[in-house]
């Protein structure tokens, strides 16, 4: 009788402690499937540099430069700087959204009833921020990639604002 009231026993000890091993499994499951997902938008902030060239009027291009900053989670503000020429500059607002892994921007510059509104868009990755513009008569790309702070790739100032020629 002792021998059975011993395996009985032991039985139950290896059942409980099989039990509260599963309770653990299901816990730690649980608490994964509750925690939040990781985030998958890249931090695209600060310099980026390139150029940008025009698909309707082939050989005229540039450079592009940009300053991006994160504002709230999934928006964003960039600022592009295009030059056309040592005296033309533009100045292109733009707002972003993150989705499915990279950074959306998009923004218009109006350049006056004479040259029109111009649709600049764009996706950001960590390393590319691409897109292009269209406009009356217009349209091309861009392409940057980050600046080098330590090679000294700054955006160009802009002499005047809200996107006039100078």
């Amino acid at each position: 009788m002792k021998r059975v009231c011993y395996l009985v026993a032991v039985m139950m000890f290896l059942n409980l402690t099989a039990c509260d091993r599963g309770r653990e499994e299901r816990t730690e499951k649980r608490d994964k499937m509750k925690s939040p997902k990781h985030d998958s938008t890249p931090n695209v902030a600060g310099r980026w540099s390139g150029t940008w060239e025009s698909i309707a009027n082939k050989g005229h291009g540039g450079t592009v430069s940009c300053d991006a900053v994160k504002k709230v989670k999934n928006e964003w503000d960039a600022v592009i700087l295009a030059e056309y020429g040592p005296e033309t500059k533009f100045n292109i607002d733009l707002k972003g959204t993150a989705t499915k892994g990279k950074v959306v921007f998009g923004g218009t510059l109006n350049l006056g009833e004479e040259q029109g509104v111009f649709t600049w868009s764009g996706t950001a990755t960590a390393d590319v921020f691409s897109g292009e513009y269209k406009g009356p008569g217009e349209n091309g790309v861009f392409r940057m990639t980050r600046a080098d702070a330590a090679a000294g790739i700054k955006p160009v100032e802009p002499q005047t604002s809200g996107g006039e020629k100078q």
